[in-house]
C-alpha cells in the first residue's frame, strides 16, 4: 500500500515535471532562448551577442539580429558574465545606461558607425561603468550639446577601455554642480581608463573639459584635442593628487582653459614616454602644469607649439612638483610673459620646493618676453646633468649649446 502512495506521488512529480518543461517550450521558448543555447551533447552556453534598435522590442524582442531589443540596459540585464552588445542605428538615450554588474562588455556598432545620444529629458551620466569591463568601439558616444550638470561616462571601480574609431563627444558640464570636474570622461579612484585608439574631443566642464581622473589613466594611441575647462584648470586631463597617468602614444592638442594647464594640469604621478602634447593654450603651462607633490617623468615625445598668456609656455613647476626630463623635446612654445620652454617657481613662505632636472632631451626654439627656454625664480631649483638647450628666444645663462 505504502508502495503504491510512492509510486503514485513519484508519476505526480513526474507529469508536473513534463508540464512545466511544456510550458516553457511553448509559451517561453523565446525569453528562454535569449539567454542560453542547449547543444545536441547537453551543454549549456550562454549568448554572448545581443542587438539594439530604436525600431527594437524589450517586450517582443529577444535580442537577436532579426528581433533587437530596444534599450542597451535591457541587453545587458541578459548578459550572464560577457557579451557584444551592437547598435545597429542611433540609440537616444534618456535614461543612464548602467553597467554595474560586474560583467565584460564589448559596445559597438553593427555594420557602419552608430551614435549613442544623450536625450534632452537624461540630466546625469550617460553610461555609468561599476566594477567590471567595457570596451568601446566603432561607435560615437554623443552628449548632443545638451549644458547639463554631469558629463559622458563615469567610471566608478571599473575599467573602460577605448578602442578604434571611438568618439566621446559634445558633453557640456555647467557650473551647478558638485560634478564641476571631467566633460568627457570622469575615473574615479580604483578606476581605470585605457585609452587605445578613438577620440576625446569638443568637451567642456568647469574644469577637466576632457578627462578628470582620480585613479589611472593610459594614454596608448588617440586623441584627447579641443576640449575646454572654461573657468578652471585643466583642459584636457586633469591628473588629480594621488593618481596615476601612462603616455605610450597619442595626442593631447588645440585644448583650452583661462586657468592653469592648457593640455594638462598633474598633481599626482606620470610617466610620458612618447605621443604629443601640441598646440595646447592657458594663462600658466600650456602644454602642463605640474604642482602639488606631482611626480613626472618624461622618457620621449614631443612637447611643442603650445602657448601660455602668462607664464610658462611648455611646463609650468610649481608647489613641491618634481619634473625631470630624460628623453624628447620641449620645442617651439611661446609665452606672453617669461619661460618659453620651462617655468619653475616656488614660494619660500609656502616652503615650496618645486624641482625640475634635465638628463636628456631637447629644450629648444622657445619664445617669451624673457628667458625664452628655461625661467627659474622663488624656491624652485633646477639641475642640468645632459641634453640641449639652445636656439630659445631670448636666450639666458641656461643655454648648453651654441646653435640648434
Amino acid at each position: 500500500m505504502r508502495r503504491n502512495r510512492k509510486q503514485k506521488k513519484q508519476r505526480k512529480i513526474i507529469i508536473v515535471s513534463i508540464i512545466t518543461l511544456l510550458f516553457i517550450m511553448t509559451s517561453g521558448y523565446a525569453a528562454f532562448q535569449t539567454n542560453l543555447n542547449i547543444t545536441a551533447k547537453g551543454t549549456i552556453k550562454y549568448r554572448t551577442d545581443f542587438y539594439v534598435s530604436t525600431n527594437g522590442s524589450d517586450e517582443q524582442g529577444n535580442g537577436t539580429i532579426t528581433k533587437p531589443y530596444k534599450t542597451i540596459n535591457k541587453a545587458y540585464k541578459q548578459v550572464k558574465e560577457e557579451a557584444t552588445i551592437y547598435i545597429m542605428d542611433t540609440i537616444t538615450q534618456n535614461e543612464t545606461i548602467k553597467f554595474t554588474e560586474g560583467k565584460n562588455i564589448h559596445l559597438t556598432s553593427y555594420q557602419t558607425s552608430n551614435t549613442i545620444k544623450k536625450g534632452k529629458s537624461l540630466s546625469d551620466f550617460l553610461i555609468l561603468q561599476h566594477e567590471g569591463n567595457l570596451t568601446l568601439s566603432n561607435v560615437t558616444i554623443d552628449g548632443n550639446n545638451i549644458s547639463d550638470i554631469k558629463g559622458g561616462i563615469w567610471i566608478n571601480n571599473g575599467t573602460v577601455n577605448l578602442e578604434t574609431n571611438t568618439i566621446i563627444t559634445n558633453f557640456s558640464v555647467n557650473s551647478n554642480t558638485g560634478y564641476m570636474c571631467g566633460g568627457g570622461i570622469r575615473v574615479e579612484k580604483n578606476s581605470t581608463l585605457n585609452i587605445n585608439g578613438g577620440t576625446i574631443s569638443n568637451n567642456s566642464a568647469p574644469c577637466s573639459g576632457g578627462v578628470h581622473n582620480v585613479g589611472t589613466t593610459i594614454l596608448n594611441s588617440g586623441l584627447i584635442t579641443r576640449n575646454q575647462a572654461t573657468t578652471a584648470a585643466g583642459g584636457g586631463i586633469y591628473i588629480t593628487s594621488g593618481s596615476n597617468f601612462l603616455m605610450e602614444n597619442g595626442t593631447i592638442s588645440f585644448n583650452t582653459t583661462p586657468s592653469h594647464g592648457g593640455g594638462a594640469i598633474i598633481e599626482g604621478n606620470a610617466i610620458i614616454n612618447g605621443g604629443t602634447i601640441s598646440n595646447n593654450t592657458s594663462s600658466e603651462g600650456g602644454a602642463f602644469k605640474a604642482t602639488g607633490n606631482a611626480i613626472i617623468t618624461i622618457n620621449g615625445g614631443k612637447i611643442t607649439g603650445n602657448k601660455s598668456t602668462n607664464w610658462a609656455g611648455g611646463i609650468m613647476v610649481y608647489n613641491n612638483a618634481v619634473v625631470t626630463l630624460n628623453g624628447g623635446e620641449i620645442s617651439n612654445n611661446t609665452a606672453s610673459s617669461t619661460g618659453g620652454g620651462v617655468c619653475i617657481s616656488g614660494e619660500a613662505s609656502l616652503n615650496h620646493k618645486s624641482s625640475f632636472t634635465l638628463n636628456g632631451g631637447s629644450i629648444k626654439n622657445n619664445t617669451a618676453s624673457t628667458d625664452g627656454g628655461i625661467n627659474k625664480s622663488g624656491t624652485g631649483t633646477y639641475t642640468y646633468i645632459k641634453g640641449i638647450v639652445c636656439g630659445n628666444r631670448p636666450t639666458n645663462a641656461y643655454e648648453k649649446a651654441s646653435s640648434c
